[in-house]
């Protein structure tokens, strides 16, 4: 089953392009939605003058761009941007909110290694195949001491294969 997201708050006429997952969001309940369902692709470039300034313009939230601006020159984490955008909206209800962020506190202190893993495996999740094998095969390199994750890592390529096979089918 489908998902239905009620967009109570204006749209923008002009999208926000995300490059980690080469989206366009047009509300800040799509935005919301895309932090809560892909925080492995999250980094520090997501915290961004460009996304303050959407926000502001775009979607007229003019107190929530100047939250997040303060944010950005204080230069505070992740997670407390992450945290401003999803208390502006109505999107996350019944203490969804509360999750995410502690799912993206979790993260927030991985070592880059290990969100790069996470993110690759995010990316095989989504049939994001190119990017994921980029990933996996840049980590590889990386680790090339550690033999097990080695291994899982040429799983996961494996896998790929696989699944790219039966959507030619």
């Amino acid at each position: 089953m489908g998902e239905l997201i009620l967009c109570s708050r204006m749209r923008a006429a002009a999208p926000f392009y995300i490059e980690a997952a080469s989206v366009n969001v047009y509300s800040v309940e799509e935005l919301c939605y895309y932090i809560e369902h892909n925080l492995y692709l999250l980094g520090r470039n997501f915290m961004s003058e460009a996304l303050c300034a959407w926000v502001g313009q775009e979607l007229g939230m003019k107190e929530t761009a100047a939250k997040l601006r303060g944010i950005l020159a204080a230069d505070g984490s992740l997670t407390e941007f992450a945290a401003a955008i999803l208390s502006s909206s109505g999107y996350c209800v019944g203490g969804a909110p509360g999750e995410v962020i502690n799912r993206l506190r979790e993260i927030e202190y991985k070592s880059e290694s290990e969100c790069a893993k996470l993110r690759a495996d995010r990316y095989l999740e989504n049939g994001m195949y190119a990017a994921a094998v980029r990933e996996y095969r840049r980590l590889v390199k990386k680790w090339e001491e550690d033999p097990l994750l080695t291994g899982n890592l040429w799983h996961n390529m494996g896998k790929i294969g696989r699944a790219s096979c039966r959507e030619r089918v």
